[in-house]
Formats: structure tokens, sequence, C-alpha cells
């Protein structure tokens, strides 16, 4: 049994999706109104793959000489695989991963942290259906490692070959929030991201997103009373303090193992989520502590501000107190 197969309640009549492993021998189970119950292993069957293709919504065809000469022509939609975020109350989020393709996607889906994978979910998912692999809380957003996505491409039909596809996704504040719409396959409201973009459009639209974020338009949306809507975002974005140091013995014990390219990558990513959640959260300025050394972080922290458009200036910190070792930049 994995998480995301179909199984069958031996004492009734229902079905669900395993969506967890419990403790001792017990599994929670999605049943069909989205209620997750608890129920031992040896109360539970697993619908085959062949009972699914005869009896199931999506029936695929048989794998014999006949049925793969069938539809050699037919046009197969190759595109559309994306990950969706939908409430399950104000703060828990169910996360779906949807295969709006004509293809079947057998995968992988693991979380990064701290360099270390975690296993997630394994199976594969049948065209033009949805598999939920994971619960998440908005309250700790900020604590969200990076989801890892592994994809293999099937069908029974003659396709253009594909390679398989590895796509990793960190969450920013700054984009993820504008993400909203409706999901396909569930017709549900959620945050909606699509993985199998061009790498080319998928760059541009986060740099758009990450630059183009509007904070009059966050303010108003936080101050607007809302029914039934999630957490509001000063709850859930973190108000970074007003001096940030970004010296490396500042941000992590580590810094010994690491090389200096390591350092400069961990330096701006803080900076990159300090700023982005200043901008969030309506911030008038904010000093960032770089330090003088070799001037490498230094310029690279003022050409990503040249290129903010929420920048409104940024200069050199006070010098009495910082020297020449901290900018202050101040927010439109």
């Amino acid at each position: 049994m994995n998480i995301g197969n179909r199984v069958r309640m031996l004492h009734s009549v229902e079905e669900g999706i395993i969506t967890k492993f419990l403790s001792g021998d017990r599994i929670e189970v999605e049943i069909e109104d989205g209620f997750q119950i608890p129920v031992r292993r040896n109360e539970i069957a697993v619908v085959s793959v062949e009972e699914n293709n005869r009896f199931g919504k999506n029936e695929v065809p048989q794998n014999d000489s006949k049925n793969n000469t069938t539809k050699t022509n037919a046009t197969v939609s190759q595109k559309g695989i994306y990950v969706a975020f939908v409430a399950l109350n104000q703060d828990k989020y169910a996360i779906h991963l949807i295969n709006n393709t004509d293809l079947d996607l057998p995968f992988v889906i693991g979380e990064e942290s701290d360099n270390f994978l975690q296993g997630l979910a394994t199976n594969v998912l049948k065209s033009r259906q949805s598999l939920k692999f994971k619960e998440v809380n908005l309250s700790d957003f900020e604590k969200w490692g990076v989801f890892v996505f592994q994809f293999l491409y099937f069908s029974y039909n003659r396709t253009n070959f594909k390679m398989p596809f590895v796509k990793k996704l960190r969450f920013r504040s700054s984009s993820f929030f504008k993400a909203k719409g409706q999901v396909p396959i569930l017709l549900k409201e959620g945050y909606i991201f699509q993985l199998d973009k061009d790498e080319a459009e998928d760059a541009t639209q986060t740099t758009e997103k990450m630059i183009e974020i509007n904070p009059e338009k966050l303010r108003e949306e936080m101050l607007t009373p809302k029914v039934n809507t999630v957490l509001p975002l000063s709850q859930i974005i973190k108000r970074p303090a007003k001096e940030i140091d970004l010296h490396i013995e500042k941000l992590t014990s580590n810094f010994n193992n690491m090389n200096n390219g390591e350092m400069l990558a961990l330096q701006l990513e803080i900076f990159d989520k300090n700023l982005e959640n200043a901008i969030a959260t309506a911030m008038d300025e904010i000093i960032f502590i770089h330090g003088v050394g070799n001037g490498v972080l230094k310029q690279e922290i003022h050409r990503k501000l040249s290129q903010n458009k929420e920048i409104k200036f940024f200069q050199d910190a006070k010098k009495e107190k910082f020297g020449y070792g901290a900018t202050l930049v101040a927010l439109k």
C-alpha cells in the first residue's frame, strides 16, 4: 500500500484514497465527501489497476498490438501538470497534484530541507486525475522546504517522446498569494502553480511576480474584512526586524563547512526573504548589514535593489554607526 492508492472498505461500500500512514496498523483514508477517517490495514483492500481500468472513470487501453495501433494520429495534450493548495479551514490547506494531460504520470514527490530529501508520495497519476499528497498550515509558511517533483510520461497510444521531468519549487510570499484561481479537475478555488511551463516563461513570470508586487493592494486586502477567508497576510507573513544582519556567523553555525559560493547564496536568500516580507507588510524602510569585506555581497544586494520597482531609493546607512558596511532601503 502507498499514499495515493485507491482502497475499498471491506465492511462497507465506501472507497477512498490513502492520504497518510498513522501509528500502529492504522491508515488515514479520504473518502468521497472529503472526510479523512482512520482505518486498520486489515479493514481495507487496494482497488487493483486492472479493476480501475475496466470499471473506473478513465478507461486505459490494454497493452496489446491491436490497441497500440489505434488512435496513432490522435492529438495528445502533453502539458498541464499543476500543484494546487485547496483550503480545508482558515489555516490548513491540502496540496493536490493535478494531471490535466492525456498522459499517465509515474511520479515521485519529496520535500528538500537542510540538504536532505523527505519522500512524500510516489504512484502513477492517471490522465485527468488529481491526488492529495500532503496537508500544510499557512501559519508555517516560512518553514516550508523546497518541494521536488519527478515525472515520467506514459501512454498506450503513439506519442512524441518526452524526457523525464524534474521540477523544484520554493514558494515565496510575494508570489504565492497572487496565484489564486479555479483548480483544474477539482473545480475548486485554490492557489495554483503549473509545473510544466517552459523554463524561459517560468523564469520570466517568477521574476515579474517578485518585482511587481503592489504593497498598496496587499495593504487594502489585509484591511478589507472577508467572510470564510484565509488568515490575513499580516498573520501569515512575519514582519522582519528593522535591521537585518547578513554576516554569515549570524545566519548559521555551520559556516566553517561552507565555501564562499554557498555563504553568498545563503546571505542572498535571507536578503531576498526579508526584503519581500518588508514589502508585503508595508514597511517604510529596512537596513541590511552586509559588512565591507571584498564587496561582493554589497554589490549583489545593490544590483537586486536597482532592479526592484518597489524600492524608492537605497543608500549607505549611517556611517557613524555602520561605516560603509550597511545599506538603508526605502520602500514605496
